[in-house]
């Protein structure tokens, strides 16, 4: 039989654990957050989660309780602090310190400022002398550094990325005002579809709506050039046809026309040592010529990046062929 103390201890973690699944931005109901419990092994049945809901709500007046609908709803104000369980382990604070700079974004700033409570407790878990060593040096162990000279990013105002990302996150219509690289202003009402981070640039993939060819209206907006951008209420179908993945691996991000050419050059076999440990493609071939060059082959997607990339070579590069697969006689 418990003892008293027992039962104590049982009905606190209890109340934690259930103060801890109440959201902020919506609302859960009982059934949910027992169903929450269940899936963390805790087996509760449904009245006596909603006797804790009603034993809280009137201690916590922070607890906001919606009674409209059959099943009450239940969240914190937004005055009431974050509720955090001292459950989290080294690694799993760890994994988040380390995804918490590339996740700003793309997360709209309401989930960001939701996952900021889980970024302070997983710094502090870290922090705390009972954290696990060989997690707290991982973080020294590690470093990501771009493989171009490092740029400081364009300013970008966080309330246009706000609103970008909110909008993005709920296949909302935005309206902006777009500054391209010649100075040139124009409007634009776009089906925003996603966004690359290609450092130091954040670029938002969208539908431009301005002609009858789908596949000619989707382009790539540097964010930072957005001059102003605005909400709409009208909510989009996301077409299920488009695919991120394969507009990023097309390469039709970077300015090209996303179609495949067949590419051969020659280059000085001192700069072109990293391409046979690290290939243009799975096709790609060398020849040794004389004189210190070689012949390099390969299918790749035709973009301005890759220009860019032949450029960087100057006078170590020559030779250059590009010949489009869609150009190609039939044999």
């Amino acid at each position: 039989m418990p003892t008293p103390r027992r039962e104590i201890a049982d009905t606190l973690q209890f109340a934690l654990e259930v103060m801890a699944l109440i959201p902020h931005r919506i609302q859960i109901t009982a059934k949910d957050i027992q169903q929450e419990l269940a899936a963390r092994s805790t087996q509760r049945d449904l009245r006596s989660v909603q006797r804790m809901l009603k034993t809280l709500s009137g201690i916590y007046p922070q607890l906001e309780v919606y009674t409209k609908r059959k099943e009450y709803g239940y969240k914190w104000g937004t005055q009431a602090p974050k509720i955090m369980l001292p459950s989290m382990s080294s690694i799993e604070a760890l994994l988040l310190v380390m995804s918490q700079n590339y996740l700003s974004n793309f997360l709209p700033q309401d989930l960001n400022n939701s996952l900021n409570s889980f970024f302070v407790e997983a710094n502090a878990v870290l922090k705390s002398q009972s954290a696990d060593q060989s997690a707290k040096d991982w973080l020294e162990k590690v470093r990501f550094t771009p493989p171009t000279q490092p740029l400081i990013p364009p300013m970008i105002e966080p309330e246009l990325l706000e609103t970008v990302t909110h909008c993005l996150f709920n296949n909302l219509e935005l309206a902006l005002t777009y500054q391209n690289r010649r100075g040139e202003v124009s409007e634009y009402v776009v089906h925003p579809y996603g966004l690359i981070d290609r450092a130091p640039v954040l670029y938002l993939v969208a539908d431009s709506l301005r002609t009858e060819e789908v596949d000619k209206r989707i382009r790539t907006f540097a964010v930072h050039r957005m001059v102003s951008v605005r909400q709409l209420d009208f909510q989009f179908d996301r077409p299920a046809e488009f695919d991120l993945n394969e507009y990023v691996t097309e390469g039709r991000h970077m300015f090209g026309r996303g179609e495949q050419v067949r590419l051969s050059f020659e280059i000085r076999s001192s700069p072109g040592l990293h391409l046979r440990e690290a290939r243009l493609s799975e096709d790609q071939a060398i020849e040794e010529l004389n004189h210190g060059w070689m012949r390099v082959t390969a299918t790749v997607n035709e973009s301005l990046e890759l220009k860019r990339w032949m450029n960087s070579f100057g006078e170590d590069l020559r030779d250059v062929n590009m010949t489009f697969l869609d150009d190609e006689p039939d044999s």
